[in-house]
């Protein structure tokens, strides 16, 4: 009977093991407000993440003054879009928070390279390399 215990005692133990494993993926966030860009109208990050790992953007986005975010990847299947959303201007203010969350789905490098656009012309920039190991 005490064998059977410390039987059972020792698979749950791995099982919980196990489980704690699998989530070990980290949160990562970056924050760009409108005046890190009246500064300097392009800018540059870089992330080393691990598969599963998640990269949180919050971007100042005027989107009654008809501006956007919008992105592309110089490598697929490194990192891939998970949400995207906005979150309304606080009294006083023009400018919103364009939420982005990006999940590191496979091993490379790729850059994200977000624009900020009012139509053809891109007015600011933010390149962000990812290394996914």
């Amino acid at each position: 009977m005490k064998l059977r215990r410390i039987f059972l005692l020792l698979i749950v133990c791995v099982a919980a093991l196990s489980v704690s494993a699998c989530t070990t993926s980290h949160d990562y966030k970056s924050e760009l407000t409108c005046e890190h860009f009246a500064d300097n109208s392009q800018q540059r990050d870089s992330f080393a993440l691990e598969v599963g790992d998640k990269l949180r953007l919050e971007l100042c986005l005027d989107q009654a003054a008809g501006y956007q975010w919008d992105y592309d990847f110089t490598t697929q299947n490194v990192v891939k879009e998970e949400d995207h959303d906005f979150r309304e201007p606080q009294q006083g203010s023009a400018a919103g928070v364009d939420l982005w969350t990006f999940e590191a789905v496979g091993k490379g490098t790729t850059q994200i390279q977000m624009e900020y656009r009012q139509g053809s012309q891109a007015e600011w920039t933010y390149t962000i390399t990812v290394t996914v190991e």
